[in-house]
C-alpha cells in the first residue's frame, strides 16, 4: 500500500523523476500574482535537466496563456511548454473542418477559433459544442442553460469539444456535465474533452 507524505519541496519529491506537470492555477499564480517560490522551483528543476509542461484548462492557446503569465511576471525559464485545453478544443475544431459548431461562452475567450474559420451555427442546426463557460459568469449560473443543456441531449448532439473556464464549479455543481468526458450519444460522434 502506497503512503501518502507531504513535502515542503518541490526537490523532495522530484529525485528521479525527469518531468513535471504543473497546473497553472493556484500552483504558479492566483489570476493576479505570480507565487515566486513555486516559479523558482519549477525553474530549478529545469536548472538541473528536467521538463516543466505548465497544464491548464484556461479556454485560450498557450500563446495566449503565456502572455498572461508573462503579464503576471513568471519568467519563460520556468517552463518548457504549456498545454491548455483550449489548445485540445482547437485540435478537435481543426480535425472537423466543414462541421457546425455551437460555441458556448463568451466573448472574451473567442481566440479559441481564431484562425480555424469554423463554421458557427445556432445550437439546433450544430454537430458538436465547444464550450469555454458562461456567455455571461457574472450574472449568469449553469442553471441558466439547463433546458439548452437538455434539448442538446434530446437531439443526441454531442459535446464533442469543451475548454472549460472554471472561475466556479457551477456546471459541475449543476449536474450539467461539461468539461468531463461523455461518452458520443451517436456512432459517428467523436469527442475530445478536457
Amino acid at each position: 500500500m502506497t503512503t501518502l507524505r507531504f513535502a515542503e519541496k518541490l526537490r523532495n519529491l522530484v529525485d528521479g523523476i525527469d518531468v513535471v506537470l504543473s497546473d497553472i492555477w493556484g500552483v504558479v499564480h492566483n489570476g493576479l500574482v505570480a507565487f515566486p517560490e513555486a516559479c523558482e522551483a519549477l525553474h530549478n528543476f529545469r536548472a538541473r535537466g528536467g521538463t516543466v509542461i505548465l497544464i491548464t484548462n484556461a479556454p485560450r492557446p498557450a500563446d495566449s496563456v503565456q502572455r498572461q503569465l508573462r503579464k503576471l511576471g513568471v519568467a519563460d525559464e520556468t517552463y518548457d511548454a504549456i498545454v491548455s485545453s483550449g489548445d485540445l478544443a482547437r485540435h478537435f475544431v481543426a480535425d472537423h473542418p466543414g462541421r457546425k459548431m455551437f460555441w458556448l461562452g463568451p466573448e472574451r475567450d473567442n481566440s479559441i477559433y481564431r484562425g480555424l474559420d469554423p463554421v458557427l451555427a445556432p445550437l439546433e442546426q450544430a454537430d458538436y459544442i465547444v464550450c469555454t463557460g458562461l456567455f455571461d459568469d457574472e450574472t449568469e449560473s449553469a442553471e441558466d442553460y439547463r433546458a439548452m443543456m437538455m434539448q442538446a441531449r434530446e437531439w443526441r448532439l454531442p459535446p464533442s469539444a469543451m475548454a472549460m473556464r472554471f472561475r466556479s464549479t457551477a456546471f459541475w455543481r449543476s449536474g450539467i456535465r461539461c468539461g468531463r468526458i461523455w461518452p458520443a450519444p451517436t456512432a459517428s460522434g467523436s469527442i475530445a474533452c478536457s
